[in-house]
């Protein structure tokens, strides 16, 4: 299980940061603790197509982080508006 916590944390770690300087936490959208959790079980896809996962979560972040980086050097993509 990854919170989004754990996604953001992870995705500044790639480019050397820490997240805590540069992300403003809104508690106004944050939800009430929930007594279930939405978990994907791959069991399933290993079983019937003998799918196994070849990426980590930290591999699969540092991946797309480095990918919008060279397209927002490339000028693929704009970066977003300072707030």
């Amino acid at each position: 299980l990854h919170s989004v916590r754990d996604l953001v944390a992870t995705a500044f770690e790639c480019v050397g940061l820490d997240w805590t300087h540069h992300v403003v936490l809104n508690t106004n959208f944050l939800r009430q603790d929930e007594h279930f959790q939405l978990v994907a079980n791959p069991s399933k896809a290993k079983r019937n197509l003998g799918w196994e996962p070849q990426v980590s979560f930290e591999e699969l972040l540092e991946k797309m982080v480095k990918t919008d980086l060279e397209r927002l050097q490339s000028g693929a993509i704009a970066p977003l508006p300072q707030v």
